[in-house]
């Protein structure tokens, strides 16, 4: 009789999950762009058939969705954790706003293609605007902070004021900001004086 072993099937399983999505996260990384990729691409070289392919993920979508939720959970909760919750004036913020763009830089095409894929499908679409949130939110309680001690913008809502600085941000860091090289410093610059005018007023 055959000894079963749910422990080791459940790992041999996660090893094969694994291997696709390293395999997505590979061909986003050298230049496929996520609208052209294919199952079949996907299968062929993760080294597996594309019928098995099946036997793991019902669709791309569920591979893009996983390295997603790997972005979640080892970038995105650490940064929103700790992201604009002590006051260190602007120099601080300036640290912070760099550290953001370095924690992001190894997912950055992870999360162009969860972009691209969020203009037609709207599970990707709603993962995309949940990623988003978990930053605009703690980002609104601080300009929101900034406002009633008087040193933040008047006029704005803290609430819409996030919600626009975090999406241009993201658009910025795919014009190719995230590398933070010396050529990019006047864009970042840039970008920075948006956000200390936001939080400070000037």
């Amino acid at each position: 009789m055959v000894n079963q072993n749910p422990d080791g099937q459940s790992s041999y399983r996660a090893d094969v999950e694994q291997n696709i999505a390293d395999s997505l996260l590979y061909l986003l990384n050298n230049g496929s762009s996520w609208g052209d990729l294919t199952v079949e691409d996907l299968a062929t070289h993760a080294g597996i058939k594309r019928t098995l392919f099946y036997v793991y993920f019902p669709d791309k979508r569920s591979v893009l969705l996983k390295l997603g939720h790997d972005l979640i959970a080892t970038t995105i909760e650490g940064i929103s954790k700790g992201w604009l919750v002590r006051d260190n004036g602007p120099e601080g913020l300036r640290a912070e706003l760099e550290s953001w763009l370095r924690t992001r830089d190894k997912f950055k095409m992870v999360s162009k293609a969860l972009i691209e894929g969020s203009n037609t499908d709207p599970e990707i679409r709603a993962f995309w605007e949940g990623v988003s949130r978990s930053v605009i939110d703690p980002t609104s309680e601080r300009i929101g902070r900034a406002q009633a001690d008087g040193n933040g913008p008047k006029g704005p809502s803290a609430a819409m004021l996030a919600f626009c600085l975090v999406l241009m941000t993201e658009k910025v860091t795919f014009e190719g900001l995230l590398d933070l090289s010396p050529e990019k410093a006047p864009m970042f610059d840039a970008l920075f004086a948006f956000w200390r005018y936001a939080l400070y007023g000037s």
